[in-house]
């Protein structure tokens, strides 16, 4: 039995599942007390910025102090989302009537009379700015602790030059997406060429459970040397690579990619750490957040600290654009066809089916204190 109480997950060569809601991908539920990731930190700028967590709308914008901010996004007088405002003096002015909010979620300014009541307000949700993303916890604000942002300290590493990559919604549920990063056996097929030689897939790996978090690492010899030009390794060479990915539930996967000649053991290990944070938005629909760190001692050229690449992208991605035509698909079919839908699992399955009990069960638990407390269910679970 593992540390949070499930039973391992034990998949010897094939095996048919029909699902319940609780860990079928397509309707998974997430828990709501926990980090995501909502933003990243250039997009919230001059204009209010409306972006949604666990079906909770919620507005995004800088006060006074340039301090970012994170409100219920709808105004409590007549119900306009307040992201379609403006902002003034580092707070936000509903278009409709005027009624104006401060960070805190106060009303400051009720232009129709002087007397504002204590009374009016919106909720506000806790948000820490770090790694150049914001975060919020839109669940019990009294357990957002910010030593639970995992750490992602490496993109602030001197040894390494890291970018901000792409914000990119993608219109499925994220537990499709977090198990396409957790398994690194599709990328020879989804993604030819582009990140492996064809070998991922059958190469020998090993899996190590811990109590929220799921790490695989396979070893892969004599990897195209491409892969490796930009980490300053010979164009003939035959790369050994480990290509480690890992799942932090509920919302993060960071994959390392690090490659070695072992014709000249003393150029050492170079490579790249990447981190993906995926934030559920509803049960069918998600953000796909990146960014990556490129280690500088394959090329001390590169510059220290971020480099700012476009937040926001809305173009051709290359292999984003794949994982996204392929998993929105994924979840239409099992939209038509329902959880019952049959699903079959191999050995190197077990990772992806551990994951979905990890959230499962951390959303059911969150779920089974909100019952005892009388509570109305969350709005997220999946219909």
């Amino acid at each position: 039995m593992s540390p949070n109480g499930l039973a391992p997950v034990a998949v010897d060569s094939s095996e048919v599942r029909r699902h319940g809601k609780l860990t079928c991908p397509a309707f998974q539920d997430f828990p709501r007390n926990a980090w995501y990731v909502v933003a990243c930190s250039p997009e919230v700028k001059e204009e209010p910025l409306a972006r949604r967590v666990l079906n909770t709308p919620v507005v995004l914008f800088r006060d006074e102090n340039g301090q970012a901010v994170a409100l219920f996004d709808r105004c409590p007088h007549r119900g306009l989302p307040l992201s379609m405002g403006r902002l003034k003096a580092g707070m936000v002015e509903c278009r409709y009537h005027g009624f104006t909010f401060g960070g805190d979620g106060a009303c400051r300014i009720i232009p129709s009379q002087e007397a504002v009541s204590a009374a009016i307000g919106v909720p506000s949700y806790p948000l820490v700015e770090r790694y150049h993303w914001l975060w919020t916890w839109v669940g019990d604000p009294a357990r957002a602790d910010p030593s639970l942002i995992p750490d992602c300290s490496v993109l602030d590493s001197p040894d390494y030059s890291a970018r901000t990559g792409a914000f990119l919604p993608f219109d499925c549920n994220a537990m499709l997406l977090l198990e396409n990063l957790l398994d690194q056996t599709h990328i020879s097929f989804l993604h030819p060429g582009a990140f492996d030689a064809g070998q991922a897939a059958a190469a020998p790996y090993r899996v190590v459970f811990e109590e929220t978090t799921i790490r695989i690492t396979r070893e892969i010899s004599n990897d195209q040397a491409s892969l490796g030009l930009r980490f300053k390794f010979d164009a003939g060479a035959k790369l050994d690579r480990t290509l480690m990915s890992e799942t932090f539930a509920p919302g993060l996967n960071v994959i390392h990619s690090m490659f070695r000649d072992p014709a000249h053991p003393e150029l050492g290990e170079r490579g790249s750490v990447s981190f993906f944070p995926i934030t559920p938005v509803g049960p069918r629909a998600c953000y796909h957040f990146s960014a990556t760190a490129n280690s500088r001692a394959g090329d001390p050229s590169l510059p220290a600290g971020y480099q700012e690449v476009m937040p926001t992208l809305a173009g051709s991605l290359g292999p984003l654009d794949q994982d996204k035509e392929a998993l929105e698909a994924v979840q239409r079919l099992f939209d038509e066809i329902g959880p019952e839908a049959v699903e079959w699992s191999v050995k190197a399955d077990a990772a992806a089916l551990r994951l979905r009990q990890i959230i499962a069960g951390m959303a059911e638990r969150e779920r089974a204190t909100e019952r005892a407390q009388g509570l109305p269910e969350a709005v997220f679970a999946a219909s």
